[in-house]
């Protein structure tokens, strides 16, 4: 297959998935045959058709809530700010993601059919942390629209972010590298040194932390 922009393989891609939708395709050529694989700097995407190494692929599992918007898959994503008070301080948890981005976030995933907001934010904070939420407040009532490229080869995110208090303490999951909580102060320093997601200092800058 002759060299594609975004548009034309993601075209490419959808005129040709199975009636069940579940494939994963190379992000360079489109090819079926990709397969992920751990390196030092995380997850990539390995194809066998041509040898592409990626650490972004077409995803797609049967599940997940995305549209096609002006030739840009769109992902429907649910995130959580976990706040507590420690020694005075408000801190806030984040963990450094091994799968692309490869940078600090929220825990955060993607929406899928037959869920519910509420019901996929616990799963994903539980997943990805441990935690259990008590109580969950919308920030913002509307959803955010955000370019933010991940490793399922959505381009943009409808975010849906909630303030959340949690019971538990947080562990590690296969997701990430590193979880901890981090002072305001520990915050802007990660966002000077360009090492949050695009959406997560997005929220930092709407809450006015950065």
């Amino acid at each position: 297959m002759p060299d594609l922009d975004y548009q034309q393989l993601l075209n490419h891609i959808l005129a040709h998935m199975p009636p069940d939708g579940i494939a994963q395709y190379c992000f360079t050529c489109g090819s079926p045959d990709v397969s992920s694989q751990e390196t030092t700097i995380g997850e990539i995407f390995v194809c066998k058709h041509a040898e592409h190494r990626n650490s972004r692929a077409f995803i797609f599992d049967g599940n997940t809530v995305y549209s096609v918007e002006n030739g840009m898959l769109i992902h429907e994503t649910v995130g959580a700010i976990v706040q507590q008070n420690k020694g005075g301080a408000q801190k806030t948890l984040l963990f450094l993601r091994r799968k692309f981005p490869y940078l600090y976030t929220i825990p955060a995933g993607h929406m899928e059919t037959n869920c519910s907001i509420e019901d996929m934010l616990q799963r994903e904070l539980y997943e990805e942390t441990g935690l259990l939420i008590d109580v969950a407040n919308r920030i913002w009532n509307s959803p955010l629209l955000l370019h933010d490229p991940c490793r399922r080869g959505g381009e943009f995110h409808r975010w849906h972010v909630f303030n959340v208090k949690t019971t538990g303490h947080p562990r590690l999951s296969d997701e990430g590298r590193i979880i901890g909580w981090y002072t305001d102060e520990e915050i802007v320093d990660l966002a000077i040194r360009e090492l949050l997601t695009k959406p997560v200092l997005h929220f930092f800058e709407m809450l006015g932390y950065l």
